[in-house]
């Protein structure tokens, strides 16, 4: 799970490889067809999301809402931007994690079943207070239809 991977990785703010040969599965529950997450999808599962980095456009039409994706992690780097999971490719000169290649993206994200319901649960309360000091949270929360936050 999602979550299970936040615990096995454990960094001090800096991204971090992984080298084993892990796989996560999420539902996309955000991606950049409403302009509010650029060169960027959001998957989620029942115990939580992450975001991931994508260098390139018009990412709805490949990694529509409701797809499930597997991401192949192994080479891949995990990080936090504002608290929240995200990963990418090799942090660049000031640590940030950077977007995988179209190629890379090709190779390590996996497209699965499609639609999916949405997960039902909730977002994680540090995910919900970015959201809501970033400005798009009536967008997720009109959306969704969750309640206001």
């Amino acid at each position: 799970t999602l979550a299970t991977l936040q615990t096995k990785i454990v960094t001090a703010g800096d991204p971090v490889r992984i080298d084993s040969n892990w796989t996560v599965s999420g539902i996309v529950t955000a991606d950049d067809r409403s302009g509010n997450f650029y060169k960027q999808i959001v998957i989620e599962d029942s115990t939580g999301g992450m975001t991931i980095l994508i260098d390139a456009t018009s990412l709805y039409a490949k990694y529509p809402i409701g797809r499930k994706l597997y991401i192949k992690l192994q080479g891949l780097y995990y990080g936090k931007y504002g608290g929240l999971p995200q990963i990418g490719s090799s942090p660049d000169n000031s640590g940030a994690i950077t977007k995988l290649s179209p190629a890379k993206a090709d190779s390590a994200v996996i497209k699965a079943t499609f639609p999916n319901p949405l997960p039902s649960h909730h977002f994680s309360e540090s995910f919900r207070h970015a959201c809501k000091h970033s400005g798009p949270h009536e967008w997720w929360r009109l959306q969704y239809d969750l309640p206001a936050i």
